[in-house]
């Protein structure tokens, strides 16, 4: 059994056992943090950071993270951001966030590509934005779906492409993602980069309204006008189906 793989079944028995042995485990913890264990070390960031004591979470992960541990990284520049346990500095940030990112990490992905979008702390970049935001999307991330299929629709980064934008809209939608899912209905009000289908307008809309969206009430009420009894009908059978499958899933 390896370190890491010790350290999760510790924590979980102490969970089990109602953290009759949290002490022990931190003490455990601890020495194999000054040992030099990534494991060790990611978990004492992860414990101190809970305790809201982030200078020490700050401490812990940037060992881990010096030591090319991903999450540690990506911890480390989402730190910097919020100002917990050190300076906001968007510029360390980056560097952390850019690290684990090349790892392959899709939040920090998503991260270093909203500050290119946005040009914190880095000159804007809207290319390097979709590049990024491409990568987390590809694992994804609903977020960077939903951010790449804007940039699609407006033409940010990319040439303007309603396909493209509506397959990343559909994406983060069928994620949940509130937004995505109003903006998909529009799309298919409009055949934007889809067949236009007033059913699936007046589903998704409903999806979206019944999620908190209130611009979604009324283009689901104006998508509604368009429809006949019966074809009103199929779409508020599509709409529940949607929210059974969306909003209900595991």
């Amino acid at each position: 059994m390896n370190n890491q793989i010790k350290i999760i079944a510790s924590l979980l028995f102490c969970l089990l056992t109602f953290n009759v042995c949290a002490n022990e485990v931190e003490e455990w913890l601890l020495k194999s943090a000054e040992q030099g264990d990534v494991g060790a070390q990611s978990t004492l960031g992860l414990m101190y950071s809970n305790r809201q004591d982030y200078k020490q979470a700050v401490k812990w992960w940037l060992k881990a993270a010096e030591q090319g541990d991903a999450i540690s990284q990506y911890n480390i520049g989402l730190m910097y951001v919020e100002e917990q346990g050190v300076p906001q500095d968007y510029k360390q940030a980056i560097k952390w966030w850019l690290k684990s990112a090349e790892q392959g990490d899709a939040d920090a992905q998503y991260n270093l590509g909203s500050l290119y979008y946005r040009g914190q702390g880095i000159p804007q970049d809207y290319k390097q934005a979709v590049k990024w935001g491409v990568k987390a999307a590809k694992q994804g991330n609903v977020k960077a779906q939903y951010s790449l299929g804007s940039m699609y629709y407006y033409g940010q980064g990319v040439p303007q492409d309603y396909k493209q934008a509506a397959k990343w809209y559909l994406k983060a939608a069928k994620q949940g993602d509130v937004k995505a899912q109003q903006n998909i209905g529009v799309m298919y009000a409009f055949g934007q980069g889809v067949i236009p289908s007033n059913k699936n307008a007046y589903a998704w809309s409903s999806l979206a309204a019944m999620n908190g969206d209130k611009s979604a009430v009324n283009n689901r009420d104006d998508y509604a006008k368009l429809l006949s009894p019966l074809g009103l009908e199929q779409a508020q059978e599509l709409a529940a189906k949607l929210h059974e499958k969306i909003n209900n899933k595991g």
